[in-house]
């Protein structure tokens, strides 16, 4: 499935994962931070503590080269 979102990096910062996803959109590659909304809630951020970097499946080699990972 060419539209499945696969994770590729996690962030314990959302500011973090917003700057890494800004990247990716400017070089235009589709981004989603999974968790990002919970994390703003002080009691969910100690539970969930991560947000998630996703991209399209067929995008996922190309994004991490471009993060160097």
């Amino acid at each position: 499935m060419t539209n499945q979102l696969v994770t590729i990096a996690v962030y314990g910062d959302p500011n973090e994962g917003n700057i890494v996803k800004s990247k990716l959109e400017s070089e235009g590659i589709y981004c989603f931070l999974a968790n990002e909304e919970l994390m703003s809630s002080p009691d969910f951020r100690t539970i969930i503590g991560q947000v998630e970097l996703q991209v399209k499946s067929e995008d996922a080699e190309k994004a991490k080269q471009i993060l160097g990972l």
